[in-house]
Parts: C-alpha cells; structure tokens; sequence
C-alpha cells in the first residue's frame, strides 16, 4: 500500500465573478480495493457539502482518464481530507477541476526511472515489483503484415 498527498488550487479571475476552488487529497494505492472508493474526510465546514458531488466527480473522471495515454487507474482509496472555498467565486466547475488537479498531483510524485521497491507481487527471481498504479484498460498487441514485395522498396528510403 502506498499513500500520496496531492493539492490544487483553481483560481480563475475574469473580471467578474472568478472561478475558485482548493483541494488537498490523500491518494491511497491498494491492491485490496476494488475499484475507485472515495471518501469525505473533511474537518467540519471545511468546504460546503454542496460542493461534495463535484469533487468526487473530478477525482472519478481524472482517475479513470489516466495520466498517460488515457489509461485510468484501479484499485485507489482517495480521501479529501482538506480545502477552501470562497463565498461568492466558488463553483462546482471550479472544484470539479480543482479536483482533477490534485489527483494528477498525486500521482505525479510517484517515482520514475529507478523506483523505490516496496513490499509488492514477486517478480522475476524473487525481487520485490513496485506497487505502482495498474492502467484499468488492458494494452492490445497489434501486428502489422505487409507483403513481401512492397518491404523491399520501404526499407531504403526508412533507412536514410
């Protein structure tokens, strides 16, 4: 199980009424859930329970497009555990999009390139695999066929 920590603030000023919305979320990677869980674990007033459904919403649809490739994630427990609103420029637009935004924030800080190894599924030779996010849409294999006689006049000019 790994935990991230994301945060977004979406501040958007027009000229007239702005766009405003804070999100801070705790991003829980488990094997034993199925699915995407959310969860309220706010403070008190910390933003309006009208603004609930919106939140939700962003992390639902963020977590399902993925960060890369549009590939979503699976099995997260995500938490909103604090924010702040402003009286007249909140909206549910902008905590929907507050919300997406955090949770990239989130799993952006999960490591490249050489990755801390934690308890996770045994790998080749008995080395430990990184509990990363797993894509929730499988990759296809696709195979590419052409004839023979056409390969030949491709390849030098591929080459050059």
């Amino acid at each position: 199980m790994r935990t991230l920590f994301g945060e977004s603030k979406y501040a958007k000023q027009t000229g007239g009424r702005g766009q405003y919305g804070h999100v801070r979320l705790r991003v829980i990677l488990d094997d034993g859930v199925q699915g995407v869980v959310f969860r309220n674990a706010l403070a008190a007033e910390a933003i309006p329970a009208r603004f609930l459904p919106a939140i939700e919403s962003g992390v639902v649809t963020a977590i399902n497009a993925g960060m890369l490739a549009q590939y979503g994630y699976a099995d997260a427990r995500v938490e909103l555990c604090d924010g702040s609103w402003h009286d007249v420029d909140s909206s549910d637009l902008a905590f929907f999009i507050a919300a997406g935004m955090a949770l990239q924030d989130a799993l952006r800080s999960l490591p490249r390139g050489r990755q801390e190894f934690e308890l996770g599924d045994e790998g080749a030779a008995g080395t430990r695999m990184p509990r990363v996010p797993r894509p929730s849409t499988p990759r296809d294999a696709a195979e590419v066929a052409e004839p023979d006689d056409e390969s030949g006049s491709m390849l030098p000019g591929s080459i050059q």
